[in-house]
């Protein structure tokens, strides 16, 4: 099977492929880019330069020919964000979405971020699943906003140990129901993160109104910050504490 390259956007170079990629995507959008007139060159450079001051700029290259393509840019709150992500329907069912997903990951880490999001729509049904085996949460409540925590999961020194044995991606084990992500444990909504390799086990699980861990597990301990009451009255008064199991 030909090379997957994932590489930043050289729109000198790539204006022209980029016009047919989109030109070639325009059903698997629930609202086309081109609207039934063929996007040209010129509308490609323009809406790479002309649009959002985006961090990366991402393309999958196979054969010379642009296969997918990928913006991902910086949220206020500190965190990542994908505005798009699009493989051309010749070209799916090559992991090409998952690498360039792996692509902004890894540069959440570099920026010190702990998490990312996307938006797409429900009856997405590919990418979805795409979504999920590459850490991302449906928010319950939305639609349809996902939330990914791999970035802080690979950065919390408690996971670094098992990270450094095994590759985030092969090890996950994600829910891959196709519906919103609505877990509690301990009384308290959550995202939960579980990864597996050669016997060895490593589970986070994310507060999922703090956008953070609460508790994580390795084979050796567990340690959570629980509350004794998961959804107080504003202004009132909590109780934390701390549970740590060898």
């Amino acid at each position: 099977m030909p090379e997957v390259i994932i590489r930043p956007v050289d729109i000198d170079r790539d204006a022209e492929q980029l016009a047919a990629m989109w030109n070639a995507s325009d059903k698997e959008w629930p609202n086309p880019m081109s609207w039934g007139v063929p996007m040209t060159a010129a509308q490609a450079r323009a809406w790479v330069t002309e649009s959002h001051p985006y961090l990366l700029v991402l393309v999958a290259e196979v054969d010379d020919k642009i296969a997918g393509y990928c913006t991902f840019m910086e949220r206020p709150a500190g965190e990542g964000y994908v505005a798009v992500l699009n493989v051309a329907p010749g070209y799916q069912g090559r992991s090409i979405g998952r690498k360039l997903l792996q692509a902004t990951i890894e540069r959440s880490v570099q920026e010190g971020w702990q998490r990312q999001t996307l938006r797409t729509w429900s009856a997405n049904f590919k990418a979805v699943r795409v979504y999920k085996k590459t850490g991302h949460f449906w928010a319950p409540d939305t639609s349809v906003r996902m939330e990914n925590f791999i970035p802080g999961a690979l950065q919390f020194p408690l996971a670094q140990p098992f990270f450094q044995r095994h590759d985030w991606y092969e090890s996950y084990q994600p829910d891959m129901t196709h519906g919103m992500s609505d877990e509690r444990w301990e009384g308290i909504p959550v995202f939960r993160q579980h990864w597996e390799a050669d016997g060895e086990a490593l589970t986070i699980w994310i507060d999922r109104e703090a956008r953070a861990p609460m508790a994580a597990e390795t084979d050796a301990v567990q340690i959570a910050a629980l509350v004794d009451n998961p959804e107080p009255l504003t202004g009132s008064t909590i109780n934390l504490r701390w549970r740590v199991i060898n």
